[in-house]
């Protein structure tokens, strides 16, 4: 069941800080933001490749785990583009990757 209150979804950049793999997003910075990221939060997982964004799929968050390494969200859904579309091209920004 969808929660009709969501209406936004946090936006993730891959690589350096992100990645993603088996259904878990780890990232190796810490924070104070990364607290506001709770169970059943939307994410917008784009991949940048020469300074363009590609969607690769949106997921939906049941846990996080902090450690000394960073933060990993847990994933109890995912589903992936089915077709390559950029951000610009839905017109849609993420924090300085303009």
């Amino acid at each position: 069941m969808v929660n009709k209150d969501i209406i936004n979804s946090w936006p993730v950049r891959l690589g350096g800080d992100a990645r993603f793999k088996d259904h878990v997003l780890t990232t190796t910075f810490s924070s104070p933001s990364l607290s506001n990221l709770n169970a059943e939060d939307p994410f917008l997982i784009a991949e940048e490749q020469n300074g363009i964004l590609t969607i690769l799929g949106v997921g939906r968050v049941f846990r996080k785990k902090y450690s000394q390494e960073g933060t990993s969200f847990y994933f109890d859904s995912y589903l992936p583009a089915s077709q390559s579309a950029t951000l610009d091209e839905l017109n849609i920004s993420l924090k300085g990757s303009k």
